[in-house]
C-alpha cells in the first residue's frame, strides 16, 4: 500500500536490537521500511548514528527524535546491556507520552512469559511473534501509518477518500456477508487500467471489516507469458514462505508445482496476509479464461476459506458457475459524471481550495472517470492557483490519455 507523506513533520522509527540480530533479521527489516518511508525516517545504530559521539548521547537523541520504538525480542537483546538502556528509554518516553512502542519476538527459542522480558512489556502488551522480517516490516509500517494518521487528520482523510461505486460496493458485500456461502479466497476487480480496480478490492476488504485502513498489502505483478512458476516465485520473494530457487520449480510436474503454490497460500494465510496481484493475462487471459493451474490451487481443500488473493485483471473473466464459491468478480467501468463531480468535490474541501460552482463544472468536463486523474486535477489546483491552472488544464486531459493504457 502507498501513502502520500507530503508536507508531514517528519516521523521516526527506532529499531532496537541486539547487534547480534542485525544481519539475520533487522536489516532486511530496516531496508524495507526504508525502500517505503525512505531513510531519514529509519534509525538504525551506524546507518544513522553520527561518527564522533558517545553510544549513549546518540541512543537518547535518537530516541527522543522517535514517534515509533520498535523493541526486537530476543535472548541476545535481553541480554544486552545496551538494549535494556533502550528499553528503559523507551518506557520513559511511552510514560511521557511523546511516543509508541512496539515489541516483537524475532527468535522461536523466546515466548512472551520470560522472566528477562520487562514487566512493564509482558503485562501491559501483547507482544506477537514475527519470524518473518516481511511480516515485521508489514506490522512497523502499519504502526507508522496510524500514528501519521494520528498526527495529520487531514493527510489520512486525504488517502481514504473513496467516492462513488457504491453499487458495486453493495455488490462486493453481499457476498462477503452471505453466510450461507463460503468465504471467497479470490477477489477479482476487471476493467481498463487507471478505473481504480485495486482501491476498489481494497476499500471492499477494510468496509467489511477484514483488515484495518493501515494495512499493508503486499503486491505482485504478472504478465502473459507468465505462468505458475513465476507466480510461486514471487510469491515466495515476497518473504513470508522459505525461499524457492528456479531451478527448483522447472524440474517439479505440474502437479508438484500446484502442491508447492498451495503450500505458499497456507502459509500466506497462516500470517493473515492478502496479497494484491496485478494480473496482465497470466491468471485471467485474453478471452475471459481463468488458468486451470490457479483454478486447481484457489480450490484446494488443504487452504481455508479466506481472502488470500485481490486480483485486478485487464481481462474480464468470464464466470464459471462449478467454481464460483472460490471466488467473487466484478467488471467495474469509469467513474460516471456524477461520481467525478464528487469525488472533485470532496478533495477540494479537504485541500480547502474555494473556487466557484461554475469553475467546477469546467473543470469536471476535463474527466475522464479515473481516480487518479482527479487527485491530479486537485494537487495541480492547489499548486498553481486558478488563474495558472485555467492555462495548463491541457495537462488534465494528457494525464488522463497517458494512465489509460
Amino acid at each position: 500500500m502507498s501513502y502520500y507523506f507530503g508536507g508531514v513533520n517528519m516521523t521516526k522509527i527506532f529499531l532496537s536490537h541486539s547487534s547480534k540480530d542485525k544481519v539475520s533479521y533487522v536489516e532486511p527489516v530496516y531496508k524495507r521500511l526504508c525502500s517505503k518511508f525512505g531513510k531519514s525516517r529509519v534509525i538504525i545504530d551506524e546507518f544513522s548514528f553520527e561518527e564522533g559521539r558517545k553510544t549513549v548521547e546518540e541512543i537518547e537523541l535518537n530516541i527522543s527524535q522517535s514517534d515509533l520504538i520498535v523493541l526486537f525480542l530476543s535472548s541476545d537483546a535481553l541480554n544486552s546491556t545496551w538494549v535494556q538502556k533502550e528499553y528503559e528509554l523507551a518506557k520513559k518516553m511511552m510514560q511521557e507520552r511523546t511516543c509508541q512502542v512496539c515489541p516483537l519476538i524475532i527468535t522461536d527459542d523466546l515466548f512472551y512469559d520470560d522472566v528477562r522480558i520487562p514487566d512493564w512489556l509482558r503485562n501491559d502488551y501483547n507482544i506477537q511473534k514475527i519470524t518473518s522480517t516481511r511480516k515485521a516490516a508489514d506490522i512497523i509500517s502499519e504502526r507508522l501509518y496510524e500514528i501519521i494518521s494520528e498526527k495529520n487528520p487531514k493527510l489520512a482523510l486525504l488517502n481514504s477518500i473513496f467516492v462513488g461505486r457504491n453499487d458495486f460496493l453493495n455488490i462486493l458485500e453481499e457476498r462477503l456477508d452471505d453466510f450461507s456461502k463460503e468465504c471467497p479466497r479470490v477477489l477479482i476487480a476487471s476493467g481498463i487500467s487507471g478505473v481504480g480496480r485495486k482501491t476498489f478490492l481494497r476499500r471492499g476488504v477494510i468496509k467489511s471489516t477484514i483488515v484495518k485502513e493501515s494495512f499493508s498489502f503486499p503486491e505482485i505483478s504478472l504478465n502473459y507469458v507468465e505462468s505458475i512458476e513465476d507466480f510461486i516465485l514471487k510469491l515466495s520473494d515476497l518473504g513470508f514462505s522459505p525461499s524457492i530457487e528456479f531451478p527448483e520449480i522447472i524440474t517439479m510436474t505440474l502437479e508438484q508445482k500446484i502442491k508447492k503454490l498451495v503450500g505458499v497460500m497456507k502459509i500466506l494465510q497462516d500470517n493473515h496476509e492478502i496479497v494484491v496481484i496485478r494480473d496482465e493475462g497470466c491468471i485471467i487471459n485474453h478471452e475471459g479464461a481463468m488458468s486451470e493451474w490457479f483454478c486447481d490451487a484457489i480450490s484446494s481443500f488443504e487452504l481455508e476459506n479466506t481472502i488470500t488473493f485481490l486480483v485486478t485483471s485487464k481481462f474480464k473473466y468470464i464466470k464459471n458457475k462449478s467454481f464460483e464459491s472460490y471466488y467473487f468478480d466484478i467488471a467495474l467501468p469509469e467513474l460516471s459524471m456524477k461520481e467525478r463531480s464528487g469525488l472533485l468535490n470532496r478533495l477540494l474541501t479537504v485541500e480547502e481550495i474555494d473556487i466557484s460552482s461554475t469553475e467546477k463544472e469546467s473543470i469536471a468536463k476535463l474527466l475522464s472517470g479515473y481516480p487518479k486523474q482527479i487527485h491530479y486535477a486537485v494537487r495541480m489546483l492547489k499548486e498553481l492557483g486558478l488563474e495558472r491552472f485555467d492555462k495548463e488544464r491541457y495537462k488534465i486531459i494528457d494525464f488522463g490519455s497517458k494512465n489509460a493504457v
